[in-house]
């Protein structure tokens, strides 16, 4: 990489086919006296779900020396029971994503 930096790495165990997505209506707080967490979406081709929970000091500007493994954590992992090839979408902790089982689904995520 010519310009910036690899802030975090997360390993799904299977291959990536879709974008992620990061829902910025649902806050996750940790602490109350700690800013909110945000959730991100990963789907893999096996039908898996990878819903992560992101620390908001994610940034390049605050993160210098602190561990990936403290910047993302896997805050739940859901499957669905087809392959995964769509894009999802998460709207205030709902996820939505296409299935090959012929079925959109939406998934509550609870917080």
């Amino acid at each position: 990489m010519d310009n910036g930096a690899v802030l975090w790495e997360y390993q799904t165990g299977d291959p990536i086919t879709a974008s992620a997505y990061v829902d910025e209506l649902c806050c996750v707080i940790v602490k109350p006296s700690h800013p909110c967490h945000r959730l991100a979406c990963i789907c893999s081709s096996s039908g898996r779900i990878h819903v992560l929970r992101i620390h908001p000091n994610a940034k390049q500007e605050r993160a210098a020396g602190v561990p990936g493994n403290q910047l993302v954590e896997e805050f739940a992992v859901l499957h669905l029971p087809g392959d995964t090839f769509s894009s999802p979408v998460m709207i205030a902790g709902r996820i939505f994503v296409g299935c090959r089982d012929d079925y959109v689904h939406c998934v509550a995520v609870k917080t």
